[in-house]
């Protein structure tokens, strides 16, 4: 059980050789849970799911239904507008009772939220995976290419390279969970590598597209939590050219209950501390990363606020020079609805 990136990396590592059913895009929720159930049979070799968890019990009824053998698990800010975080925490960490406190689970070592998960009554292997030194699965190193991340991986006193599509430092992460995984089922650790070069991204996850006077659009309008959106603004900063008027469109963020206040004012202050040029928010609820990206240092002259995408099409028509990179981080507001604009 694994969430959205490492199901559909894992399903690459298995799909080639193997009958893999498998989460479809991102349909996650309970009521999947009997159609993908039903999809096993006699000829399925690996299946790979994702577990959504936005309310009590959602771990342990996907656990009733599927009893995984290996687990991944991942935790940032999400869904707490159900869940207290402490209890988000512990229903994540309820994947064990679904493995019935065996098989394998995966662990981030570099996840500061999983330090405080109580694993001593889990009687299967742990395996972890990060920067940390003590990884089993260390990443010792990553760089930035035109379209994707090369990597290397220590494994067993070997050091291994590999290669995957879709830019930022949480695709490394990703890939590097997941290839662990495949090399848990007896897959070859190189060959595992290697196809993960094939994987493809579902659309709108951090996807460039080169707009017309020579404007880079980058469309992350997936989804917007607090981990997403962090690592998308890193991104951003790490393939803008100096050059480059660095520009943030952001709507809300979904889900965050009672850690929203929190959660805005750490955004606003990334944006501050990574240099971006402009910040232009759409929606009410988006007001809320001014402030505190002001105090951190973007300037108030450049900051805009909409509150529908007829009037950020206008504005873009004159606003946007040749050179500028876009990054939309909000619902509603992509390159495909802002297609009309004379500079996009």
């Amino acid at each position: 059980m694994w969430k959205n990136d490492y199901q559909r990396n894992a399903k690459t590592h298995f799909g080639r050789k193997n009958n893999v059913q498998a989460t479809i895009s991102s349909k996650n929720a309970r009521y999947y849970n009997l159609p993908y159930l039903m999809g096993i049979d006699d000829d399925t070799d690996i299946a790979v799911f994702e577990t959504a968890v936005s309310s009590k019990g959602d771990m342990t009824e996907l656990g009733k239904y599927f009893y995984p053998t290996i687990g991944i698990m991942t935790i940032d800010v999400d869904h707490t507008d159900e869940l207290k975080f402490d209890d988000y925490i512990a229903e994540k960490a309820k994947i064990m009772e679904g493995m019935n406190n065996q098989g394998t689970l995966i662990l981030n070592m570099d996840d500061p939220y999983l330090s405080p998960i109580d694993t001593s009554q889990f009687k299967g292997d742990i395996i972890t995976f990060g920067k940390d030194k003590d990884a089993i699965f260390r990443i010792t190193d990553y760089q930035f290419d035109s379209s994707g991340m090369t990597f290397w991986i220590e494994y067993k006193q070997s050091e291994y390279k590999g290669y995957i599509p879709g830019l930022g430092e949480h695709n490394v992460y990703n890939a590097c969970a997941s290839a662990a995984a495949a090399a848990i089922l007896g897959v070859d650790f190189r060959y595992a590598l290697k196809r993960l070069s094939t994987f493809y991204h579902l659309s709108s996850h951090f996807q460039i597209i080169e707009g017309r006077k020579q404007i880079t659009l980058v469309d992350d309008t997936w989804k917007s939590n607090p981990a997403s959106l962090r690592e998308g603004l890193e991104t951003l900063c790490r393939i803008a050219l100096p050059s480059q008027r660095k520009i943030a469109v952001l709507g809300r963020m979904a889900a965050l209950g009672r850690y929203a206040d929190e959660e805005y004012e750490k955004a606003g202050h990334l944006l501050g501390d990574l240099g971006i040029d402009v910040l232009i928010t759409k929606g009410f609820i988006a007001k809320e990363f001014v402030k505190p990206a002001i105090e951190a240092g973007v300037n108030p002259n450049n900051v805009y606020h909409f509150s529908d995408v007829d009037e950020m099409k206008v504005f873009f028509d004159s606003f946007l020079i040749p050179n500028d990179i876009v990054y939309f981080k909000t619902a509603g507001v992509t390159q495909r609805s802002l297609k009309m604009s004379s500079n996009i």
